[in-house]
């Protein structure tokens, strides 16, 4: 016999503890790691090995990160952590076929959540970009989440 939990995250069969669906096992939430940033600078990226998080090469620059939406699943809001709360990060919406971006949320200060106007279903094409405007080489950006949730 094959039971679902209540939230339908959890696929039990007989003698085993479940196949968890969502990302890495997870039915709300994606996590955002440091690795998953990239620059448009030269000097690129440098580990802050004291908090775990990554910082510019370069006095100034601009981050990035892309978030692929698991299917069946939706975003609904997202949070960049980082050491300068001074910072506004934007998220926008963007497709693999078109490179079509716009965005999704107000600007949003670093530590705080930015909910999206409308949710962002999965598609086949489809992703969440992140960008992150930095201003200085002591600027640590620790990472991130995007609240998801399953479509009904």
């Amino acid at each position: 016999v094959i039971k679902c939990d209540q939230d339908n995250r959890v696929v039990r069969f007989p003698g085993m503890n479940g196949i968890y669906s969502g990302y890495h096992g997870s039915g709300n939430q994606i996590k955002i790691l440091p690795s998953d940033f990239t620059t448009d600078k030269t000097k690129g990226l440098a580990f802050d090995v004291a908090s775990g998080g990554i910082k510019l090469g370069d006095a100034t620059g601009t981050m990035y990160a892309t978030v692929q939406i698991p299917d069946g699943f939706k975003a609904t809001a997202a949070t960049i952590y980082g050491s300068d709360t001074g910072i506004n990060y934007t998220v926008s919406r963007s497709d693999i076929n078109s490179g079509a971006a716009s965005v999704i949320g107000a600007s949003t200060a670093i530590g705080t959540e930015c909910s999206f106007g409308s949710s962002l279903d999965a598609s086949t094409t489809n992703f969440l970009f992140f960008t992150i405007p930095l201003d200085h080489t002591t600027d640590i950006v620790y990472g991130g989440e995007v609240t998801i949730a399953h479509i009904t």
